[in-house]
């Protein structure tokens, strides 16, 4: 506790604040003396501290009453749970949920001439480095991959995991299709390159899918679900390639979801039968087996 008069010197300062904050114990300049609430957190040392101050009356004297209170305890806490919230505790990044609202952030704030990439960065082929040389190398692998990455990054790009061996990278600004498609070429060459982790020389790649802004998409979710598409057709041809988001590929997935969701209804529904057909030897004419043929009873036919 400190107290203060009117003319900004301090009367009184117990053991306690003068070892707390020895600043806060000695005289205010006058501009800064005449008594009203205040709070104040700073920075001392390695200590955090909070300061508030009042006005305090006393036989028609008026003086600033500071109570001192030592939250570094409190502030390290948060700033824990703050991590915890927005930072991924393997590589450091940023997570998902960070990550969404910065590009979200990001999009409020674009003009009409502004552009961006979203990639999505899935390694290939992850499982198997993990069973093979173990849970503990994978998960190096991913820092090492996230190490790679962020080293050829420009101060307002921004690289978060998602979770797994999924990344999702932010490429902000950019100028057009092509130097893009460049620039994440090049990454994609870097993480061939072999990693070394625990005498082992570790081979890996990533697919990725690549969507622009604001040509396929003006919100986080329809970009990273065209950059999703896009990554999954790497993944169906040449795995460790870059592909471009394509109109296409919305009409091909949509339809395969469509498929996919008939057929979920189907199971539930009862809607396929069997037709048994007997197999003959065709010299004893016995019965040796039978074919089993799935038939889908479909209203489109």
């Amino acid at each position: 506790m400190v107290v203060h008069d009117a003319q900004g010197h301090c009367i009184l300062a117990n053991a306690l604040a003068q070892d707390l904050a020895p600043e806060a114990t000695l005289d205010m300049p006058a501009d800064l003396a005449a008594p009203r609430e205040a709070r104040v957190v700073a920075e001392l040392g390695e200590r955090v501290v909070e300061a508030q101050a009042r006005p305090l009356s006393v036989d028609s004297e008026t003086f600033t009453l500071t109570t001192l209170l030592d939250v570094t305890q409190h502030h390290r806490i948060q700033r824990d749970l703050i991590g915890r919230a927005y930072i991924d505790v393997l590589t450091g990044l940023p997570n998902r949920l960070m990550f969404e609202q910065s590009i979200e952030e990001v999009i409020a704030q674009a003009a009409p001439s502004d552009r961006f990439a979203l990639a999505f960065i899935d390694l290939d082929n992850f499982k198997h480095i993990n069973d093979y040389y173990s849970h503990a190398a994978g998960d190096s692998l991913l820092q090492k991959v996230a190490e790679r990455i962020r080293g050829s990054l420009r101060p307002s790009d921004m690289l978060a995991r998602l979770g797994g061996d999924e990344f999702v990278l932010l490429l902000n600004p950019v100028t057009d299709r092509d130097a893009t498609l460049a620039c994440v070429a090049g990454i994609s060459e870097r993480l061939k390159q072999p990693f070394f982790i625990d005498g082992h020389e570790i081979f890996a790649s990533a697919s990725i899918g690549l969507s622009l802004y604001p040509d396929h998409g003006t919100c986080y979710e329809t970009l990273r679900r065209q950059a999703d598409s896009a990554m999954y057709r790497v993944k169906g041809s040449v795995k460790g390639g870059v592909s471009v988001f394509e109109e296409a590929m919305s009409q091909a997935a949509t339809a395969r979801m469509a498929v996919e969701q008939r057929l979920r209804l189907a199971i539930r529904d009862r809607c396929f039968c069997c037709a048994f057909q007997p197999k003959v030897d065709m010299r004893t004419h016995a019965v040796k087996g039978v074919e089993v043929l799935l038939r889908w009873r479909d209203e489109p036919g």
